[in-house]
C-alpha cells in the first residue's frame, strides 16, 4: 500500500534489526522501501539488502556532505548502476549548511561531484535522488545545465552526447536523456518547488511535514500536484509525529501520508496509492521486477565492460583545470569533452543497455540500444549460449581438473567474495572481468567454493548462469551436485539437475553424498534422487555403496528408505565390509539391527 521512497537501512541503528523492521513494515502496510547509498564504501551493504529482500531496492551515490571518502568517478557509478535492483543515482546534490569558515567558492568539489552523478544518471537514464540544503540556487543551476541536446539547451557542461550509431566517434546526434529525479526530504521554499517541478522533478515529503512548526512546508505540500509527490522517512532520522525523537523507520511513512492527505483534503488511501505509483514511475526498474519477484541475476558482457572500464581512466573533462566541468553559467566551451571521453560515455551507455537487457530491466534509453548495432540479436545470443553450454558439457572430463594458475589479487578477491556470500561484490568483480569458471589455487571451481561454504546467494547465481559448467569436478572428484546434497541444499540440487548435472556419474555418485547427509532434508533428497533413476547400489572406486554410507553417517530414516527401495544389504566393498559392518563400526546398533532384520526377512524359508 505505502512506499517509503528514501531510507538508510544499512545504518548502525538497524544493525541486526532488519527482520524486525520488515515485520513492522508489513504490519503498517508499507510494501516497499528504497535503500539509499551515501558512500561507495557502503554500497555493497546497501545493495545486499536489496538482493536479500524482494521489497527493498538500492541506489548508488555519494552524499554531498561526505568528505574523506572514496570520490566517485563516472566509471564507479556506472558499474554499480548496471547491477540488479539498483534503481537510481544518489543521494547526491549540494549542501552549504555547515560551511564554517569556508565560502561557497570552496565547495567546488561538491559541485564537481554533483556533475559526475548527473552525468551517470543521464548515461543510464536513471533518476537522481537530490539532496539540497542552503544551496538551492546552485543546485537548480547545475540541473539546468543538463538539458539535453534534444531539448534545445546548449549550455556546455552536462550536455555531452553519447556517440550516435552512425557517427563512429562521438557527436551530438540524439544526445543523452534529460536529467530527472526527486528532491528528497524537501524543506525549501515554494519558489524552489516550482523550479524543481518545471525541470520535471518530483518532490518528496518526509516526517518534517508533520512537525508543528512546518507551516510553510505544508503549504508547499498543498501546492505540489499529488501526481508529482513522493513520501519518505529518511530513516533512521526525522521520525514523524507522534514518534518525533525516536529512531525513524519505514513503518512510520503512513504518518507522512496522513499529513499529505490532510493538507490536500483527500483520503490517505488515495495518497498511498498515488505516491506508490509515482515511485514506480520514477524508479522504473521497480516496475520491471515487482516486490516479491526473485532477483534475476545479470550475465554481463564481461569483455565489453572491462574494455569500457579501462577506457574510462582518461580525464573526465578538459579545459577547466579541475577535471570536473564548469561552474554554473560558464561558457559552453569550458566544459567540452574530448573525443576519447565521448567514446567512453557512449561505451558505458551501451554497456548499461546490454546489462539492462540481460537483467530483464527496461533499456536505459532507446539510443543506448543503437550504440552497438553489430551485437547479435537476443535469439542468436541465446543460441550461442546454448551451444557453448552443450560444448562445455561434451568436453567435461571424468578426471579431476588440474589446479589453475597461481591466484592473482583479482582472483583472490573474487573467491573471498564467494566465500563470504557477498553477491554484490561478486557481480562487481564479474563486471571487471572475473571469470565465473575460474579455479582457485586448490583447483576449486567458484561453484564448489560457494557450496562448500554454504554461500547460497552466490551459489544460486552461479547455477543460474548458463555459461557456468555444472559438472566440473574438484581434485577430490566431487561435482557441485554432490556438494549441494552433502550440505542439504535441496533447492540448489534441483536447480543443478535442471541444468542436466550428472546424477549417475561413475565413482562416488550424488546418491553416496545424499545418503551421508543426516539433516532433516536427507530423506527427501534420497527419494528425489531415486525418482530421478539414481542407481541405488552405485559402487565407489573401493566398492562402497550408498547404503553403507547411510549406515555409517546418515539417518536411520534414510537407511530404512534405501532398504525399502531395494538396496542390497549383502554387498561387500573391497575390504569385504557390508552395510551392517559399517553400522557396527559407527556404534549404531539400532541401524545394524534394522539391516539384520532386512537380511533375515530376505532369507528363504522352509522346513528342514
Amino acid at each position: 500500500m505505502f512506499t517509503d521512497s528514501h531510507c538508510h537501512l544499512n545504518f548502525p541503528d538497524f544493525q541486526g534489526r532488519i527482520p524486525e523492521v520488515l515485520a513492522d513494515m508489513a504490519r503498517a502496510q508499507v510494501s516497499r522501501a528504497v535503500c539509499i547509498c551515501t558512500t561507495l564504501e557502503e554500497f555493497a551493504a546497501v545493495h545486499q539488502l536489496a538482493l536479500d529482500h524482494p521489497n527493498l531496492w538500492a541506489t548508488v551515490g555519494v552524499h554531498p556532505d561526505n568528505e574523506g571518502v572514496q570520490e566517485p568517478t563516472l566509471a564507479d557509478l556506472l558499474q554499480r548502476a548496471a547491477l540488479p535492483r539498483v534503481v537510481a543515482i544518489g543521494e547526491t546534490g549540494l549542501d552549504y549548511f555547515r560551511l564554517g569558515e569556508r565560502t561557497v567558492a570552496d565547495m567546488a568539489w561538491q559541485r564537481a561531484r554533483f556533475r559526475t552523478h548527473i552525468e551517470a544518471a543521464r548515461c543510464t537514464d536513471l533518476p537522481l535522488v537530490i539532496h539540497t540544503r542552503s544551496a538551492s540556487d546552485d543546485t537548480l543551476a547545475i540541473l539546468r545545465e543538463s538539458g539535453g541536446w534534444g531539448s534545445g539547451a546548449a549550455s556546455g557542461a552536462g550536455t555531452q552526447a553519447c556517440p550516435s550509431a552512425d557517427s563512429g566517434q562521438g557527436g551530438v546526434g540524439q544526445g543523452l536523456p534529460l536529467a530527472r529525479g526527486v528532491f528528497h526530504c524537501f524543506t525549501e521554499t515554494m519558489a524552489v518547488a516550482r523550479a524543481a517541478l518545471d525541470l520535471g522533478f518530483f518532490i518528496s515529503m518526509s516526517g518534517i511535514l508533520t512537525f508543528k512548526t512546518a507551516h510553510e512546508l505544508r503549504e508547499v505540500a498543498a501546492f505540489v500536484p499529488l501526481d508529482r509527490l513522493l513520501i519518505e522517512t529518511d530513516s533512521p532520522y526525522l521520525a514523524p509525529m507522534p514518534h518525533r525523537g525516536k529512531t525513524n523507520s519505514p513503518a512510520y511513512v503512513p504518518h507522512v501520508a496522513a499529513m499529505v492527505a490532510q493538507v490536500k483534503g483527500v483520503a490517505v488511501e488515495e495518497v498511498a496509492r498515488i505516491t506508490s505509483d509515482n515511485t514506480t514511475a520514477l524508479f522504473s526498474r521497480m516496475a520491471a521486477a515487482p516486490a516479491g519477484a526473485s532477483m534475476r541475476p545479470v550475465s554481463p558482457p564481461v569483455s565489453l565492460v572491462a574494455h569500457s572500464v579501462q577506457a574510462a581512466s582518461t580525464p573526465l573533462h578538459a579545459g577547466n583545470g579541475n577535471g570536473n566541468g564548469t561552474e554554473p553559467g560558464a561558457g559552453a566551451g569550458a566544459g567540452a569533452v574530448t573525443d576519447r571521453r565521448q567514446w567512453v560515455v557512449g561505451a558505458f551507455a551501451g554497456v548499461t543497455g546490454a546489462l539492462a537487457a540481460w537483467a530483464g530491466l527496461p533499456p536505459p534509453s532507446a539510443h543506448a540500444q543503437t550504440l552497438f548495432p553489430s551485437r547479435p540479436p537476443a535469439q542468436n545470443q541465446a543460441q550461442a549460449q546454448a551451444q557453448a553450454q552443450a560444448q562445455a558439457q561434451a568436453q567435461a572430463q571424468s578426471q579431476p581438473r588440474a589446479p589453475g594458475p597461481p591466484a592473482t589479487k583479482a582472483s583472490t578477491d573474487f573467491f573471498t567474495a564467494v566465500q563470504r556470500d557477498d553477491l554484490s561484490e561478486v557481480l562487481l568483480l564479474q563486471l571487471r572481468g572475473a571469470e565465473l569458471n575460474a579455479l582457485d589455487p586448490k583447483g576449486q571451481h567458484a561453484l564448489h567454493v560457494a557450496l562448500r561454504y554454504s554461500a547460497l546467494k552466490v551459489a544460486e547465481y552461479l547455477v543460474q548462469r548458463p555459461t557456468v559448467e555444472v559438472d566440473l569436478r574438484n581434485p577430490q572428484g566431487e561435482t557441485p551436485l554432490m556438494l549441494a546434497l552433502l550440505k542439504g541444499h535441496t533447492a540448489l540440487a534441483h536447480a543443478l539437475a535442471a541444468r542436466e548435472a550428472d546424477i549417475n556419474k561413475t565413482g562416488w555418485a550424488p546418491l553416496h553424498y545424499a545418503a551421508t547427509y543426516a539433516g532433516k532434508e536427507a530423506t527427501e533428497q534420497v527419494q528425489w534422487l531415486l525418482d530421478q533413476s539414481a542407481y541405488i547400489d552405485a559402487e565407489s572406486p573401493n566398492g562402497t555403496t550408498p547404503l553403507m554410507m547411510a549406515a555409517h553417517y546418515g539417518s536411520t530414516e534414510v537407511v530404512q528408505l534405501l532398504l525399502e527401495a531395494g538396496a542390497d544389504a549383502n554387498l561387500r566393498n573391497q575390504q569385504q565390509l557390508t552395510a551392517m559392518d559399517f553400522a557396527q563400526k559407527a556404534s549404531r546398533p539400532s541401524v545394524a539391527e534394522l539391516m539384520a532384520a532386512r537380511v533375515r526377512a530376505a532369507q528363504p524359508r522352509g522346513r528342514w
